[in-house]
């Protein structure tokens, strides 16, 4: 009964945010998609809605820069919305339906993993509890209207099929969560060091399972559905040629009116692959069971972000459930925990993002508003760059707690 009343609750707070806001950037883009989607056109062919939505705010909109996935389910959601009414917030909430549903799925997800480490029924509800009502999910999933809780979703339930020993299971989800989003392709990294310790055949099957699962879901929707990937290709390294975010390559742009890596700077932008790689040389083989994977996951992540020249606050909730999840069983501290989630509140609100998810309630008037973003940008910069220091002393505390040490054999 506690839980259903937990979970009405958490549907109460999403259901408002859902309807009333979302990412002056992100909505728009994420509206637009969803139009072109379903009514046959593609989402990665830049379009003048303006017509459509009845705001020049839609004319020079940008695409989708995401695999197909997500515009498909875009797709979807606009003809639900439009079916039951042609109004902007409708169709609003639509979109935000999936992201409340993978809140909740994260809730209960954790709940049954915990309850697999043997982790006792209060801890088990705790978690349920903090990410049920967790205002880091609420803001950057429901409000906002990223998508990185179906990313994380699909992770975890990844993680449990790979406990089950479902090996050609476990790849397809995680080709999902991947699809999805790139940011959980340091957990393939986990998942291939895990199955090479069983044997070496057991990896080349994942691997074989989890490529197959990424042409089903990235790259044959493109012929199935008439798509010219030739837009998205053109741009697939963007995220790794601008600086910006919470990286600590943000100080570049303290020097720079735009964030773009230019000459030498631009290696900076591929620091993450040998991380990533360092990382896998920690771990080796010393992955054996679920919490292991968890905890090579959780540092795996993290290395991933605490290394890359661009990383948007959204992007983090793919580690909160697994940092919820070590401090239940006592692996990083509740301060650590803490830490993941706070921090990027702190940085959004420096990052001017509160403004900008008034998009659907002052739909007419957000350019305006938009004009003084830039007025306080230096000093803000500059505000950002203490954040983001805090929050790589804290990722990297995390990381060598989650890596294995010399005892650990």
């Amino acid at each position: 009964m506690r839980d259903r009343i937990v979970v009405i609750l958490s549907l109460a707070i999403q259901f408002p945010l859902a309807l009333l806001f979302g990412h002056y950037y992100d909505d728009r883009i994420f509206l637009a998609t969803g139009y072109l989607v379903a009514n046959g056109q593609s989402p990665y062919q830049a379009q003048d809605l303006s017509a459509v939505f009845h705001s020049s705010i839609f004319q020079g909109i940008t695409t989708i820069g995401y695999p197909p996935p997500w515009a498909l389910v875009l797709g979807i959601m606009y003809r639900i919305a439009n079916w039951i009414s042609a109004n902007l917030f409708v169709y609003n909430f639509a979109i935000k339906l999936p992201i409340i549903a993978a809140n909740i799925g994260i809730a209960y997800l954790v709940g049954a993993m915990l309850a697999r480490l043997g982790a006792d029924e209060s801890a088990s509800r705790n978690a349920r509890v903090l990410l049920l009502l967790n205002p880091f999910l609420f803001y950057f999933g429901t409000a906002w209207g990223q998508f990185d809780a179906i990313v994380a979703v699909f992770s975890l339930m990844a993680v449990m099929l790979l406990e089950d020993q479902k090996l050609g299971w476990s790849a397809l989800m995680l080709a999902l969560a991947v699809s999805f989003k790139p940011t959980a392709i340091p957990i393939l990294c986990v998942f291939w060091i895990y199955w090479t310790g069983k044997s070496f055949w057991h990896a080349v099957r994942f691997l074989a399972f989890f490529i197959a699962g990424i042409i089903l879901f990235c790259i044959l929707p493109f012929p199935v559905f008439g798509w010219d990937p030739a837009p998205i290709l053109a741009h697939w390294n963007f995220h790794f040629t601008v600086a910006g975010g919470m990286s600590p390559m943000t100080i570049y742009s303290l020097f720079n009116n735009f964030g773009q890596l230019t000459g030498a700077w631009r290696l900076l932008g591929w620091v993450w692959i040998p991380a990533l790689v360092l990382g896998m040389m920690a771990l080796r083989s010393r992955i054996r069971g679920v919490e292991d994977v968890l905890r090579a996951s959780a540092a795996m992540v993290l290395i991933f972000f605490l290394t890359r020249s661009w990383l948007s606050e959204p992007n983090v909730i793919l580690i909160v459930p697994l940092a919820v999840m070590l401090a239940s069983v006592g692996r990083i501290s509740s301060r650590a925990l803490a830490a993941v989630w706070i921090l990027p509140f702190i940085f959004t609100a420096l990052n001017n993002s509160i403004p900008q998810l008034l998009f659907p309630i002052l739909f007419g008037s957000m350019p305006t508003l938009m004009q003084s973003d830039g007025e306080f940008r230096a000093v803000l910069l500059a505000a950002q760059i203490v954040i983001i220091i805090l929050w790589q002393i804290a990722g990297w505390r995390i990381v060598a707690r989650c890596l294995p040490r010399n005892q650990e054999q």
